[in-house]
């Protein structure tokens, strides 16, 4: 034999492997898809236990409609059962052939035969996991039923023999079943539930909340926020990348305004509940809470308050206590009205602050908020001066919290005067979640 001649056969039996190869992978491939509604069986399997033969046929000759129930040996109910389905073998013998097709090995089998009489006494065919048939069928629990008609086409796949009674029946007489298909997912166990099931939640959602500590060397912007529906109005999420049980209660109780002076906490371990305000930001954490859009907004916070005081065993409530304040009055009928259109709102570097054809509502707004100064008042501050809001204003006066006699005698031409004093205010309680004295 020549070179050539030798590498010309050479050639052929490299590309019959090839193809055999191909061939084998391809079957591979198919083998490992898994049996659906629709799909067309034609199978002939060995080794059936409690049959006349030693081999059974899927679907079964000569009836309408083969019955296989998937099972395994600790199947409590599927073992149960097992008289019910026989009976029903007995009634529909005609038309129907039930088969168990258990998910375990004939060695499991026999054990548990010894021991079970459900087992010992069934006469129907029982196919076991020796066949690898359980594994092409895409099923989580046991007691899935696959309906393979004559033809041998997997017409459904339910949880239990019949979803209505008299399906069997309406099956035989060739009546149409309106099974809603059984649909398996692969979940990965090591994700959450909300991510394995994301695409098939159909807006059903309920309730869902993450909530976690915030390490605290690095900064996110603080707040909370809010994602509405715009059919109900409804909050449907709530979350913040950087909070605390402070900014959650002001937030749960609609009072963003409160002074840290009208915030208490009343727990033993306060280490691990007050946020740590200026420093490295401890007890601080993230949440995204989503809910279905019918769910009352009100609810929805009251859930949210709920959440975090189990998260730090605390409870919080508003309740009123005596506090020092900062009190503005009017003690002269002044004009205060703006001149002109123009809207000034300044702080120099004197503390000297300019309005002009400012809202007094804003203007006292700011004040709270410390948005004029530097930092936040020393003391919450009141408004008893009885100005409309509306009320668009000119002033001009020392912004100056650590010398009140400066800042009221700038104060002074426009009728008005700031005293610190004690006032009944709403105060932000928290306290440990065991501790029974009063209730907030």
């Amino acid at each position: 034999m020549n070179n050539y001649t030798h590498m010309k056969y050479r050639w052929i039996i490299i590309l019959i492997m090839l193809c055999v190869s191909l061939s084998k992978e391809s079957w591979a491939q198919q083998d490992k898809r898994y049996y659906q509604v629709g799909d067309t069986l034609d199978l002939m399997l060995d080794q059936v236990q409690n049959h006349s033969e030693s081999t059974i046929r899927i679907p079964a000759e000569g009836k309408k409609l083969t019955l296989i129930e998937i099972w395994g040996v600790a199947c409590k109910a599927c073992i149960e059962a097992m008289p019910r389905h026989q009976r029903m073998q007995h009634r529909y013998n005609k038309d129907i052939q039930v088969v168990l097709l258990c998910a375990d090995s004939l060695r499991q089998l026999n054990n548990a035969k010894k021991r079970i009489d459900n087992i010992r006494d069934v006469q129907l065919p029982i196919i076991t996991a020796e066949s690898g048939l359980h594994k092409k069928f895409q099923y989580r629990m046991y007691g899935t039923f696959v309906w393979v008609d004559a033809l041998g086409v997997i017409r459904h796949i339910t949880q239990g023999t019949h979803k209505a009674r008299g399906s069997i029946d309406r099956f035989i007489a060739g009546d149409e079943l309106s099974f809603p298909e059984k649909t398996e997912l692969k979940l990965d166990a090591e994700r959450p539930v909300r991510d394995n099931i994301r695409d098939y939640l159909l807006d059903k959602e309920t309730i869902s909340l993450f909530m976690a500590e915030k390490d605290p060397t690095y900064y996110f912007a603080g707040g909370i926020r809010r994602s509405t529906d715009t059919k109900t109005g409804n909050i449907i999420r709530l979350y913040s990348y950087d909070t605390d049980v402070v900014g959650v209660m002001k937030y749960v109780f609609q009072m963003p305004l409160l002074h840290k002076d009208q915030v208490v906490f009343e727990v033993g371990n306060r280490r691990d509940v007050i946020p740590d305000y200026p420093g490295v930001g401890d007890n601080r954490f993230v949440f995204d809470l989503n809910v279905h859009r019918n769910a009352p907004s009100e609810k929805t916070m009251q859930y949210l308050q709920q959440e975090v005081e189990w998260r730090f065993q605390v409870k919080a409530g508003i309740v009123k206590r005596d506090t020092r304040c900062l009190v503005l009055t009017r003690f002269k009928d002044v004009d205060l009205a703006g001149k002109s259109a123009e809207l000034i709102n300044k702080l120099d570097m004197n503390y000297h602050l300019q309005m002009r054809n400012v809202p007094w509502r804003l203007f006292v707004l700011n004040m709270q908020r410390g948005t004029y100064a530097v930092e936040p008042p020393p003391l919450p501050i009141i408004d008893e001066t009885g100005v409309s809001g509306d009320m668009k204003v000119d002033l001009s006066f020392y912004l100056r919290y650590d010398d009140l006699d400066l800042m009221n005698r700038s104060l002074e031409p426009f009728g008005l005067r700031m005293e610190e004093t004690v006032r009944n205010l709403d105060v932000l309680l928290v306290k440990d979640r065991n501790n029974e004295k009063g209730a907030i």
